[in-house]
C-alpha cells in the first residue's frame, strides 16, 4: 500500500504543479479559458493529493527515487532556457495531449499496482485510484475534442510571454 499511495501522491502532487504552470502560461498569453481549465486540473489533483495524505496518515510512505518523478518539464533543468521556449510555443491542444499521456501512464501504473498486489485492500485502493484517474482522462479528452486547433507556428513566436 505505502508504494502505491508513495506513486499517486508523487504523480498528483508533480499534475498539480504541471497544471498550475500551464494555467500561468497560458493565463499570461491571454487565454482565459484554457488558464481556468489548467487551474481546476491543478485543483483536482492537489484534492487528491490531500486525500491521498489523509488515507496515508500515521502510515510509512515509501521513496519515490527521482528517476521515477511524473514531472512535466524539469523545473531544476539547468536549461532553463529550452523550459521557456518550449512554454511560449506550448498550444492548449498540445498541454491537452500531453495531459493526456501523462494520465494514461499513471492510470496504468495504478493498474500494474492492482494486478500485481497480493492484499485484497491494495487492489480495491488501485482500482480506485485507476477510475478516479479515468473519470479524469475523460475529462481532459472531452476538452481536446472541443479545442480549436492551434495558430500556426510564426504567431505563436510572437506571442511567447
Amino acid at each position: 500500500m505505502a508504494d502505491l499511495y508513495a506513486h499517486a501522491l508523487t504523480a498528483s502532487t508533480q499534475a498539480a504543479a504541471a497544471c498550475g504552470e500551464l494555467s500561468e502560461i497560458f493565463d499570461l498569453r491571454g487565454e482565459e479559458a484554457a488558464a481556468r481549465m489548467f487551474r481546476q486540473l491543478g485543483l483536482s489533483e492537489a484534492e487528491r493529493a490531500a486525500e491521498l495524505i489523509r488515507r496515508m496518515a500515521g502510515r510509512p510512505l515509501a521513496h519515490v527515487p527521482s528517476w521515477q518523478h511524473y514531472s512535466w518539464l524539469y523545473r531544476d533543468s539547468p536549461n532553463q532556457g529550452a523550459r521557456k521556449l518550449i512554454a511560449g510555443l506550448m498550444t492548449v491542444p498540445a498541454a491537452l495531449r500531453i495531459a493526456l499521456e501523462v494520465g494514461s501512464r499513471a492510470k496504468g501504473l495504478y493498474e500494474q499496482f492492482g494486478a500485481n498486489a497480493d492484499h485484497a485492500e491494495v487492489r480495491a485502493q488501485a482500482q480506485e485510484l485507476s477510475e478516479e484517474q479515468s473519470r479524469q482522462l475523460r475529462q481532459v479528452a472531452s476538452a481536446l475534442a472541443n479545442t480549436a486547433p492551434p495558430p500556426e507556428a510564426d504567431e505563436l513566436l510572437y506571442a511567447m510571454p
